[in-house]
C-alpha cells in the first residue's frame, strides 16, 4: 500500500510545464546578462590596451625606434576571447568578430554572418548589422548573397527583411562590375517605392543620390556654405573654374 502511494505521488514531484518554461527563461536571461557583462569588460580591457599601445608606439616613433622594436598591435591577441563570447551566441560579440576578423579571412566573416542571421532573427538589435555590411562583404563572393537571400525569404520581421535587401543592393553597388552596379541600383530604386519607414531607408536614399549625382564626369550638385571668414559661398560661383574641395572631419 505504501509503495503504491509513493508511486502515485511521483508525478506530483515533477514541476509543471509552465514552471519549467519560467525556469528556462530565467536561466536564459541570466546567461544573457553574464555574456553582456563579459563582453563589456573585455571591450574595456581592449580599449585600455589600445590606449597603452598607442602611447608606447607614438613614443617609440618619436624616439626613432625601428619598426621591429616598436610595440606590437594588441588587437589580435583579443580575438580568441571575443570569439569565445561570440560562440556562446552573444550578438554584439558576433558583430565584433565580423568587424575585426583579418581582412583576408572572408570565410570567418561569412560564418559569423550566417550565425547572426540564424541565431537572432527576431532581435531588434539586428538592425545595427545591416548598415555595416557594405564595409565587410564583397560582391565578388556569391556566398554573401545566398546567406542574405535565405534570410530575406524566411524572416518574419518586416524591417529586417527590408534592411537585408537594402544591404544586398548596397554591396552590389560597391562592385567593380557594371552589371552588378546596375542590378544594385535597380534593386534600391524598387525598394525606394515602399512608403513604410524602415531603419535602412536613409542609407537607401543616400546611395541612390550618390549613384545618380556624384559619379566621375557628372556635374557636381550645387551647395552653399560659409567660409573661414563667415562669408557665404556657393559652389555655383566657381562654375567653369578649377575647384578643389577638401572634405575632412573627426571620428
Amino acid at each position: 500500500m505504501i509503495s503504491t502511494l509513493l508511486f502515485a505521488a511521483l508525478p506530483i514531484l515533477a514541476p509543471p510545464p509552465l514552471l519549467q518554461d519560467e525556469r528556462r527563461t530565467s536561466q536564459q536571461a541570466a546567461k544573457a546578462v553574464d555574456l553582456d557583462e563579459q563582453f563589456d569588460r573585455l571591450e574595456e580591457e581592449l580599449e585600455a590596451a589600445m590606449d597603452t599601445w598607442w602611447d608606447d608606439y607614438s613614443a617609440g616613433r618619436e624616439a626613432g625606434l625601428p619598426e621591429a622594436e616598436l610595440p606590437a598591435y594588441p588587437g589580435e591577441t583579443f580575438l580568441p576571447r571575443f570569439e569565445a563570447i561570440a560562440g556562446a551566441g552573444h550578438l554584439d560579440a558576433q558583430m565584433w568578430m565580423i568587424q575585426n576578423s583579418p581582412y583576408e579571412d572572408a570565410a570567418s566573416r561569412l560564418m559569423w554572418l550566417e550565425r547572426i542571421l540564424g541565431d537572432h532573427t527576431n532581435n531588434p538589435d539586428l538592425e545595427n548589422l545591416f548598415p555595416q555590411m557594405v564595409w565587410y562583404f564583397d560582391a565578388k563572393d556569391p556566398a554573401v548573397f545566398r546567406i542574405l537571400d535565405r534570410f530575406i525569404e524566411t524572416t518574419k520581421v518586416a524591417p529586417h527583411g527590408f534592411d537585408a535587401q537594402v544591404a544586398k543592393g548596397l554591396i552590389l553597388m560597391e562592385s567593380r562590375s557594371k552589371e552588378q552596379k546596375a542590378e544594385g541600383l535597380a534593386m534600391l530604386k524598387e525598394l525606394s517605392k515602399i512608403s513604410r519607414a524602415f531603419p535602412m531607408q536613409r542609407n537607401l536614399a543616400r546611395a541612390i543620390f550618390i549613384a545618380e549625382n556624384l559619379q566621375i564626369g557628372m556635374v557636381a550638385p550645387n551647395f552653399e556654405a560659409v567660409d573661414v571668414d563667415g562669408e557665404p559661398i556657393s559652389l555655383a560661383d566657381y562654375r567653369g573654374k578649377v575647384t578643389v574641395l577638401d572634405f575632412w572631419g573627426f571620428w
